[in-house]
């Protein structure tokens, strides 16, 4: 990227949604993705001052450098400057590049919908009376906002509402963007005006005020010029926000949740009497005096027994006194009702601090009367109660608030499950059935979001592994077994909450695991491959060396490597077959692909055609060095290649020692390097008598790239400048592994492009044969100097001087010349022109002349009578001239240039 000047200000990125070919639109730039996509960098007055020919949205933000200089890239249109769409995840790495983000207007969001109170119509569209309504308050809106130094500088209509604009003094950072919007929303507030709070996002992407909208075409509706739309209204002030005023606003006050509190109120009870602490363990029994204990002392007694202090037992067993420490009574006594109340608080049969106040008072009254202890004593027993009954309250609510989360994660569950198989009946009771998957000895437990973990788990590690993963508020770990709490074992887990699997596969296309219900049971389908979270970086260095080695080829080189590394997103593509000497840098380019991905390797072609094939795991890229190797089953590297890259998922993997790991759905990215054509055609066609439509097929499924001439002697001198290793830590630093992740990031530009340059076809998308291919003319040519004899050669050659320039009527219809142009019927071209003296059969004659001419279809005119039926073949002139300068008859490749360069003539029997 580079940055030549600052443009004017205030700045706006422009987006186009739609592409519509015509003059004067952004139909070039791509729809935004959720990484990055091309965008224009205008100034706002010619943003709003344009009529767009295309959906058009924009932003208020754009990247700058260090300097604050913003940051765009070269477009095929001098002069443009465009900037890329940048998520609000990406603000911390884009600041530790050296880079920032500078917001230059903020927009309010006004819909009708959300502002019904403010007239008596309903709904979100424009009504006469909202258009009257808006109209007559918009003069008394704008000028108090241009009191607050807050007036905006443009206004427009849209379908269900409007947007105020407000232009910076000068731009802003993010954090500063963010507090402008808060403290917006509330001064619109003010005026009863309810701002869509979405706008708080500086990423939000916004349409145009002149575009053009374009439906489906099931919707039956025309496309929309809004400019041209009755409610459309738009209006420009000379009004611009000032920042320092605006940044003077109070800040939103953030709301803190305080933890929650148990408010308990203070024990009320009165102090009781000793006769009333006595009564509480006795009751007269009415036989002449004499008591007996009653139950709450029955009760303590058998509790008594289980506290180890004897003196406490005797204090209210035989109501000794408690023998509280001289000089230390306050600490023990506080000590021993402390333990007391925690003990004894929330058992049935006490409802107060009077037990605990009358076991303890015999101790009280034998204390020296210098303080009032028994007062003390029974402070302490209401205080230390009521801080008992405190904490029992707040973990009363801690539990209600565990269980309410409980209940929102396990609805967070269920919405997430139903999103992913909506048409499962999703209920609790089926997530808790299908807590964990396993298969053999392996387990894998579901999570949050509703996929699965990828780490098998053994049955004895899953109460650990369900701890860790936080998903207790599903899988149970304990239960009570009649009075006690039984901590579950694995296999008790497997028991409740397992399902068998009925196979396990892979995917590149998921991210986690989630199940397919189909065919005997459930399988589950692990997430097969991912990037390496590193930064996706230009390096220019890297560049430099694979430009000295690709050539012309390297922009198509990049583009498949985007495309490659976007197994997510993209079908099959071409086998990439990279031709050149040895000492190049094949097998570093190689490497850095495998770099770029989380398994740092691409699979060797013998491991990915043996039967067990683990390593397809791992990589989706597999390398044929030299020697193309054929799986099990297939008999010829053609074949190999139409399985590979023919746009089905690939076989069975095979784990050795293991079970069988089931389909992997994603198209596999090839890649053969050899140093010969002539190794590369006998690879790919092999011996067999292939049509020349089935060399096409084969050829459409190759991309070829030659390295260019003196790339080896470079790369000697270049290593001994800077050292024999300094290219392969490329590889240990991540250079070669971020430069190619760079042109995964940058694919759509990168194709865009190459459509420019007549490469790529227009609107070319991500899809199966995404890219074109340059290896038929290899393989016809390579094939041609064996299959075609010199004499044939030469015989189809001379037919250019002996046919006449249109025929109407050339009897048995062999051939038909019509200007430069000389169209054969094969099987009479076979029989009348050529003899046995080639030595072959007919047929093998007929293939050599095909091999001659072009693969185009049927020739739209057909003037020869009785040939209605016939397939007319073109001589492919450039080929047979080609070959016959390379067998060394230049003699009639100079006779066959003269004649197929004169002009068109056609007689009055023949018309072309």
């Amino acid at each position: 990227m580079e940055s030549p000047g600052a443009p004017n200000r205030p700045l706006v990125n422009a987006l186009a949604r739609v592409n519509v070919e015509g003059v004067g639109t952004l139909d070039e730039f791509r729809s935004p993705s959720t990484r990055q996509s091309g965008c224009t960098l205008l100034s706002w007055e010619e943003f709003t001052s344009s009529n767009m020919e295309s959906d058009v949205h924009f932003q208020c933000c754009a990247a700058v450098t260090a300097q604050g200089v913003p940051l765009h890239r070269r477009t095929k249109r001098e002069g443009e400057k465009a900037s890329a769409r940048l998520r609000k995840d990406t603000l911390a790495s884009l600041r530790a590049e050296g880079f920032d983000i500078r917001c230059t207007m903020y927009v309010a969001d006004f819909d009708w919908k959300d502002n019904e109170h403010l007239t008596d119509c309903e709904g979100k569209h424009w009504t006469p009376s909202r258009q009257e309504w808006m109209r007559a308050n918009l003069a008394t809106l704008q000028a108090r906002l241009v009191e607050m130094g807050l007036g905006f500088a443009y206004l427009n209509y849209t379908h269900h509402g409007l947007r105020f604009v407000h232009v910076y003094d000068e731009p802003v950072s993010c954090e500063d963007q963010e507090h402008i919007m808060a403290a917006m929303i509330a001064v619109y507030a003010r005026f009863g005006l309810m701002i869509d709070t979405a706008v708080g996002d500086w990423t939000r992407v916004f349409r145009g005020p002149r575009v053009k909208r374009s439906f489906p075409k099931d919707a039956d509706r025309p496309d929309e010029r809004t400019w041209e739309q009755d409610w459309f209204y738009e209006e420009r002030t000379d009004e611009t926000m000032c920042s320092a005023k605006v940044l003077a606003l109070p800040a939103p006050v953030k709301k803190t949740t305080a933890p929650a509190k148990a408010p308990v109120p203070m024990y009320e009870g009165d102090m009781p009497t000793p006769e009333e602490c006595i009564a509480l363990f006795e009751e007269p029994t009415g036989r002449g005096g004499t008591a007996r204990k009653t139950e709450l002392y029955k009760s303590l007694k058998t509790r008594m027994q289980r506290i180890d202090d004897p003196h406490l037992y005797a204090a209210l067993v035989h109501q000794m006194p408690y023998p509280f420490e001289h000089g230390q009574v306050n600490t023990d006594m506080t000590r021993v009702v402390g333990s007391l109340c925690g003990r004894l608080y929330g058992e049935p049969y006490m409802d107060g601090p009077e037990p605990i106040f009358a076991m303890l008072l015999p101790g009280a009254e034998e204390l020296p009367t210098d303080n009032p202890w028994i007062n003390i004593l029974w402070s302490m027993c209401v205080r230390m109660w009521t801080g008992e009954a405190a904490q029992h309250k707040a973990k009363e609510i801690e539990q209600e608030k565990a269980e309410e989360e409980q209940r929102s994660r396990m609805e967070e569950l269920l919405d997430n499950l139903r999103a992913l198989y909506p048409s499962t009946p999703i209920d609790q009771a089926w997530a808790m059935q299908h807590a964990i998957a396993k298969k053999g000895r392996d387990h894998y437990l579901l999570r949050l979001d509703g996929t699965y973990g990828t780490m098998a788990y053994e049955e004895s590690t899953l109460p650990n592994a369900v701890r860790d993963s936080g998903m207790e508020f599903l899988v149970k770990l304990e239960e009570m077994r009649g009075k006690s709490l039984v901590y579950l074992s694995g296999r008790d887990l497997v028991k409740m909450h397992g399902f068998s699997l009925a196979g396990i596969g892979h995917s590149a296309f998921v991210s986690g695991a989630v199940l397919r219900f189909e065919g005997a049971g459930p399988t589950l389908v692990l997430q097969a491959y991912q990037r390496r979270r590193i930064p996706c970086r230009f390096h220019q260095e890297v560049d430099d060396l694979l430009h000295r080695s690709f050539g012309a080829q390297l922009k198509l080189f990049y583009l498949w490597v985007g495309e490659a590394l976007a197994f997510d997103e993209t079908g099959s593509l071409p086998l990439l077959l990279v031709i050149g000497k040895t000492g190049g840098c094949k097998t570093l380019v190689t490497a850095g692909l495998g770099h770029a991905m989380a398994g740092r390797e691409v699979v060797k072609a013998s491991k990915a055609s043996q039967r067990f094939n683990a390593a397809l795991l791992h990589s989706p890229i597999v390398h044929h060095e030299e020697e193309f190797h054929t799986a099990r089953g297939e008999d010829s590297p053609a074949q190999a290649i139409r399985t590979m890259i023919g746009g089905s998922s690939l076989n069975t993997v095979e784990r050795k020692g293991r079970d069988v790991g089931g389909g992997l759905e994603v198209q596999l990215r090839v890649i053969v390097t050899m140093n010969s054509k002539e190794r590369a055609v006998r690879t790919m066609i092999g011996d067999q008598d292939l049509e020349p439509d089935d060399i096409a097929a084969v050829a459409r499924r190759v991309l070829v790239i030659e390295t260019e001439e003196g790339v080896d002697d470079w790369l000697e001198d270049y290593a001994e400048k800077h050292g024999r290793r300094y290219t392969d830590r490329w590889l240990e630093d991540d250079k070669l592994p971020e430069h190619l992740l760079w042109c995964y990031e940058n694919r759509d530009r990168l194709r865009g492009e190459l459509e420019d340059a007549g490469i790529l076809p227009p609107n070319s998308k991500h899809g199966r044969f995404l890219l074109p291919s340059n290896a038929h003319d290899l393989f016809r040519a390579q094939d041609a100097e064996s299959e075609v004899p010199d004499g044939l050669l030469c015989s189809v050659a001379q037919m250019f001087t002996c046919v006449p320039t249109a025929v109407l009527d050339s009897g048995s219809g062999e051939a038909l010349r019509c200007g430069p142009k000389l169209l054969l019927l094969t099987g009479p071209l076979v029989d009348r022109q050529v003899d046995d003296r080639f030595g072959s059969t007919r047929k093998r004659r007929v293939a050599a002349v095909d091999r001659l001419c072009s693969s185009k279809p049927d020739i739209p005119w057909r003037p020869v009578p009785g040939a209605k039926k016939s397939r007319w073949r073109e001589l492919d002139t450039e080929f047979v001239l080609r070959l016959l300068v390379a067998r060394g008859f230049e003699d009639v490749a100079d006779d066959l240039a003269a004649v197929r360069g004169e002009p068109d003539r056609v007689t009055d029997q023949g018309a072309a």
